[in-house]
């Protein structure tokens, strides 16, 4: 990316810092990935920087506040060809809520719900917590546990 602020205001974090932040965030260095991309944008009123890459296993995207690079929002699902790869312990409900819970700290089984579904062919179960002002979104496939989709998205 450029080493630009967003337009419009001073003070703000440029879009190489935007990208900086959520790589730190995802546990990656550019050198991991497959492509990228940092937009400035506005999201409810608000100067955001919209950084996206990939790694070869996950699709990233996030939502960064261009005044000071707080996270609004993080996504990450992972690529068909990735799913396609999995491998693991089949999972009940119960068994998916526990896994998105352990992602969550202090969150319990009455923060969120889970229901089956079916996605590309592959059964999985689908879910949304609401937990300290963050409502988190998840898919976790229902053949391995594995975590295939998650959204974060802050309340501030």
């Amino acid at each position: 990316p450029q080493n630009r602020p967003a337009a419009g205001s001073t003070g703000n974090i440029t879009d190489a810092q935007a990208l900086e932040i959520a790589l730190s965030d995802a546990g990656l260095t550019e050198a991991d990935l497959t492509s990228q991309w940092v937009e400035p944008d506005r999201d409810d009123g608000r100067e955001v920087y919209e950084v996206n890459f990939m790694d070869g296993t996950y699709e990233y995207e996030y939502k960064i506040a261009a005044a000071d690079g707080t996270i609004w929002e993080r996504d990450f699902e992972m690529t068909r060809q990735a799913i396609n790869s999995l491998t693991g312990t089949p999972v009940d409900r119960d068994g998916a809520l526990a896994i998105a819970l352990a992602r969550i700290s202090g969150a319990t089984a009455e923060n969120g719900y889970v229901e089956q579904d079916r996605d590309d062919g592959r059964d999985c179960f689908e879910g949304t917590i609401y937990y300290n002002n963050v409502e988190y979104e998840f898919e976790i496939d229902a053949a391995t546990g594995a975590i295939t989709s998650w959204n974060e998205e802050y309340r501030y």
